[in-house]
């Protein structure tokens, strides 16, 4: 007997968002979905791919971007993106199988909380060790479940038979620069004709982002070429110190633009700027002192862009291409199980479901043949765009070049447009968050302030040539060694989002969460 899909709209949940229960024995699964997800005969998705949008086989197809449900006879697929910056949670409830392509929404459905005394590390690298290789567990503090899972690239099949996961990876041949490029441009069209296809119910238009690098300007480049005109890029001039500070020091992607045609939208990081969309930015983030803390928040502007635009949005970007494109890529992530550098891209999962925009980052296509184009990137034919240095990619280089893009315009050094933070940018979000260190942990106001302090390079400047002290990025100074700020944050936002995901579902969470 084949499963059914019972699909409920609730307006108060994000545009993206879905939360599945599965009942094995009525073979039912109830979805609680958000207002701007796409429905077809037994299937429902957030998603793109390279195929008829009509017939939903977005389950088989290795070039899906977000997320989606499709039944298949007697088994339920949920189906993640093709790309290690989305992923799908699951877990056995109640007596049911639980799915969404939400932790908060997860955290709201069970009652589970963050665990204050683990270190997430594992739950936020693992993937970096592979697809075949990750450590699926998700560690909660609750009274029967041990821990989630959180699934990337494979398909979650749930049947009356134990759940299984399968992944929708194809081997490819590619021997030249003209093969892999057009590759990509074909399965790309694909996508855009899937975007445009006028059996959607939400309209959808495609941006990409820019930078001064190789990877993302790269994209931009064949996005341009497939008609996608509009980019995303870092304003070179934002904050009030710009004037002291080196030349270079942010992105400057005007001249790439220029020379592109595009018509660029700035990344307006400014802190008056900042809403309380922020929380979707700290709710994503969750390793302790030994982690670099990077939020992606520049992009706060482009999530407000594309949520007041009227269409949801397609953002083509150029997540890992150091990786995929880079000559001098370390040996251990050249394997077909996709190992990456970093976790860019990830802290945008739960806004992106907010403001209503899918990720579709373009190295992440073929990526598991990585081996197959690292020996394009070496081949003489792509002589004239190696460098011979550190920093070298000459597919993307290529790229820009063809496209008549100056060589001095890019490329020449690596920049971020990520930011640590250790409490809110927003300045309500920030004095509610002080509140709850007060209450919580009993870190008085002015302590927390002087710690921040601390932080700042000028201070550590100051405090190794008075007075010869020297610490370490993430060594405390006025409070307890043990105190992490960030890691409270996270917490106290993750906490945040789920009590308020929790009533939007009409649930109970628990007060011990931070609110």
């Amino acid at each position: 007997m084949p499963f059914a899909l019972e699909c409920t709209q609730n307006e108060a949940l994000p545009k993206l968002a879905w939360l599945a229960r599965v009942d094995r024995r009525e073979q039912v699964a109830r979805v609680v979905h958000g207002a701007a997800l796409e429905k077809g005969d037994g299937w429902l998705v957030e998603g793109v791919w390279d195929g008829p949008f009509g017939q939903g086989d977005f389950h088989q197809s290795e070039n899906f971007f977000g997320s989606g449900i499709r039944l298949v006879g007697e088994e339920v697929h949920f189906v993640p993106s093709t790309a290690s910056i989305d992923r799908l949670l699951y877990c056995e409830h109640q007596g049911q199988a639980l799915v969404s392509n939400s932790l908060i929404l997860m955290l709201a459905a069970t009652g589970a909380t963050l665990d204050d005394d683990h270190d997430y590390w594992r739950e936020c690298l693992s993937i970096i060790k592979g697809v075949d290789r990750h450590d699926r567990r998700f560690a909660v503090r609750h009274p029967t479940l041990e821990h989630l899972e959180q699934v990337f690239y494979e398909n979650i099949i749930i049947s009356r038979e134990p759940t299984r996961h399968e992944l929708r990876i194809r081997r490819h041949r590619i021997d030249s620069f003209e093969d892999y490029v057009g590759s990509l441009q074909q399965i790309l069209g694909g996508i855009l004709r899937n975007m445009a296809d006028p059996a959607r119910r939400f309209a959808l238009r495609g941006y990409s982002t820019l930078s001064c690098g190789y990877d993302s300007a790269a994209v931009a480049v064949i996005m341009r070429g497939l008609g996608v005109n509009e980019a995303f890029t870092g304003h070179p001039v934002r904050q009030p110190l710009e004037p002291l500070l080196p030349r270079g020091w942010k992105e400057d992607a005007r001249g790439i633009g220029r020379h592109l045609g595009l018509t660029v939208h700035w990344l307006d990081d400014r802190r008056q700027g900042i809403s309380q969309d922020e929380l979707y930015y700290l709710c994503t983030n969750y390793p302790k002192h030994h982690s670099g803390h990077w939020s992606e928040l520049s992009f706060h502007s482009m999530a407000q862009h594309i949520a007041q635009s009227g269409r949801l949005g397609v953002v083509f970007t150029g997540n890992h291409g150091d990786t995929v494109w880079d000559v001098n890529t370390p040996e251990r992530h050249l394997a077909e199980h996709i190992r990456r550098g970093c976790l860019t891209g990830l802290n945008q999962t739960e806004i992106r479901l907010h403001a209503g925009y899918i990720t579709v980052p373009v190295p992440f296509i073929w990526a598991h043949e990585v081996l197959k184009i690292r020996q394009v990137t070496l081949s003489p034919e792509m002589a004239p765009w190696r460098l011979g240095n550190g920093y070298d990619r000459p597919i993307p280089r290529r790229l820009l070049e063809e496209a008549g893009v100056p060589r001095q315009l890019f490329g020449f050094e690596k920049k971020f447009i990520c930011a640590r933070a250790m409490w809110p940018v927003n300045p309500s979000l920030r004095r509610r968050f002080l509140r709850h260190l007060r209450r919580r942990h009993g870190l008085p106001f002015w302590m927390v302030y002087l710690e921040y302090l601390k932080h700042l390079a000028l201070t550590k400047a100051a405090l190794k040539r008075f007075w010869g002290i020297e610490l370490a990025r993430k060594e405390n100074l006025f409070l307890k060694p043990e105190v992490d700020l960030f890691y409270h944050m996270v917490h106290w936002a993750t906490a945040q989002m789920a009590g308020r995901a929790a009533a939007r579902l009409g649930l109970e969470y628990p007060a011990r969460a931070g609110r």
